[in-house]
């Protein structure tokens, strides 16, 4: 009996511990990121707008994107919440829209969890499209500072364009970090 409470106790002591360096990592690591990716497609950049601009549509070809909610208009803009596979649900407004050059999708400010935005922009390459996708991201708990460190900050940014190469029916051709 002893021997399972000195094992149980070093066991919650050491996971103690690592909860504490990752928090003190976090605390070291900036708040705000920026990740930049780009990808070419055969696709024109009129079928790729036509899919990155349907935010409604996303839930039936990402599948970081379990669920898609219309918000209310926020001065006039479309606004929606995502439920993701993973983390917290998130709240977004089209903040730019310029067919079919440009969108930003900024994270509703009430967002306590992350913050930021992320900007599409199409170029033709040839008969096909360049599509340069960028998160600018604010977080602000040190903790999941941490986590996205590990994970890479562009991560989501690598897991969406692999996610419409599939959709469009094309082998992601993705370019290294900017």
């Amino acid at each position: 009996m002893t021997w399972v409470l000195c094992v149980g106790g070093t066991a919650v002591a050491f996971l103690a511990a690592v909860f504490v360096l990752l928090l003190v990592a976090g605390l070291l690591l900036p708040r705000d990121h920026v990740a930049s990716r780009t990808a070419r497609f055969a696709a024109a950049p009129g079928a790729v707008w036509a899919v990155v601009s349907d935010f409604e549509a996303g839930p039936s070809w990402n599948p970081s994107v379990k669920k898609v909610e219309r918000l209310p208009d926020r001065e006039g803009r479309p606004a929606w919440r995502e439920d993701l596979a993973f983390g917290p649900p998130l709240a977004f407004v089209l903040t730019e829209s310029v067919p079919p050059r440009r969108q930003v999708r900024t994270i509703d400010g009430a967002q306590a969890s992350f913050g930021g935005s992320w900007t599409w922009e199409l170029e033709p390459d040839g008969t096909g499209t360049r599509l340069t996708l960028t998160e600018r991201g604010t977080v602000p708990f040190p903790l999941w500072r941490t986590l996205v460190r590990i994970m890479g900050a562009d991560a989501h940014v690598v897991r969406y364009l692999k996610a419409l190469a599939a959709r469009l029916g094309e082998a992601p051709r993705i370019d290294a970090v900017r």
